[in-house]
């Protein structure tokens, strides 16, 4: 017969046995998971190791490439775009707001390819004002029922483009010399004033009195060649005022010209956008307007070696009449233009 006290030595001896085993179980099973973890642990420290040294080889890379593009873009157009344009009148526009370090870079190209920079003119933003943009309508002899500001920034535009087309197409043969029976004066050798020119540096300067632009250049001067005038437009990215109310109608009345004779192009900010704010450009415009896309060429940017080389070469094909669309952004047709023919 078995007494009480067995009994209870019985249990007790039950639950020690199961309380070591509980004790030595849960030893095996922590150390099984913390040599896990630190297996885990080690894995991820040795990728992050890999994960920063490759991350400071593509630094030491990109800042190489930056390096290059640098050194290319501010020696690369007087070795490779030398003679592209030699003595081509351009005009150059852009919007107020567009990087100077841009702008300075694209004169650069133009000066190093031979062109004759004849105007420059900064889109300013009363452009967008409704007060500036009514006060100039008399200038544009629009009627009273015609001046909106809508419609005084598309005359602006159109009024320019037919100025443009007629100083591109004017030519100026050399002077007449003066009958030496009938006067004294010594035969002159200046160049005569361009009609056209004049006409069109007068209107750029009725744009710079009222504020709407900011003009300078030799455009409408005598001995200053504009026949031939090709137009650059480096009309954004800015901020500062959507050109295209503007540039707009001034490409569209311009492709309806046979001979084409303006390049668009898009250039980087003076500074940073802000949180909401919004940047205006022209390329991807001009590409998506079937009308303007066939005779106006475009390039995504002139703020590489391959931009300002696209910019050069495609003024210097529109007096073969061709038309491209360079870059590697949405609608570009290559980098760059191909040779000329």
């Amino acid at each position: 017969m078995i007494n009480i006290r067995y009994h209870v030595y019985s249990l007790v001896a039950v639950f020690l046995a199961l309380a070591i085993g509980v004790a030595v179980g849960s030893t095996v099973v922590q150390r099984s998971v913390v040599d896990n973890l630190r297996s885990t642990q080690g894995r991820i420290e040795q990728n992050l190791d890999d994960l920063e040294a490759q991350n400071a080889a593509l630094q030491e890379r990109t800042a190489a490439l930056d390096s290059r593009s640098g050194s290319l873009t501010e020696e690369g157009p007087g070795a490779l775009l030398t003679g592209a344009l030699t003595s081509v009148p351009i005009m150059v526009i852009w919007t107020q707001g567009v990087s100077a370090d841009s702008l300075g870079q694209v004169q650069n190209a133009l000066d190093a390819a031979g062109a004759d920079t004849v105007a420059e003119v900064e889109l300013q933003a009363a452009l967008a004002d409704p007060e500036a943009l009514v006060a100039f309508a008399p200038e544009l002899g629009l009627p009273e029922d015609e001046r909106s500001p809508e419609q005084v920034q598309a005359a602006i535009g159109e009024q320019l483009a037919d100025l443009v087309a007629a100083a591109h197409a004017e030519r100026t043969g050399p002077p007449p010399l003066l009958d030496p029976v009938v006067s004294d004066t010594a035969p002159t050798t200046d160049a005569p004033v361009s009609v056209a020119a004049r006409e069109l540096a007068e209107f750029l300067q009725l744009l710079d009195d009222a504020g709407l632009a900011s003009v300078r250049g030799t455009l409408g001067e005598p001995g200053v060649t504009t026949d031939h005038l090709e137009l650059a437009v480096v009309g954004g990215l800015t901020r500062d005022l959507d050109p295209m109310p503007v540039l707009g109608p001034l490409l569209e009345s311009l492709a309806t010209d046979p001979r084409p004779m303006a390049v668009a192009t898009d250039a980087g900010l003076e500074q940073p956008l802000g949180e909401g704010e919004e940047a205006y450009g022209v390329v991807a415009a001009v590409r998506n307007d079937g009308q303007i896309r066939d005779r106006v060429s475009t390039v995504d940017d002139v703020d590489d070696f391959a931009g300002l080389g696209a910019l050069v070469l495609s003024l210097a094909g529109l007096t073969d009449g061709q038309v491209g669309h360079y870059g590697l952004g949405d609608g570009a047709d290559a980098l760059l233009p191909t040779g000329r023919s």
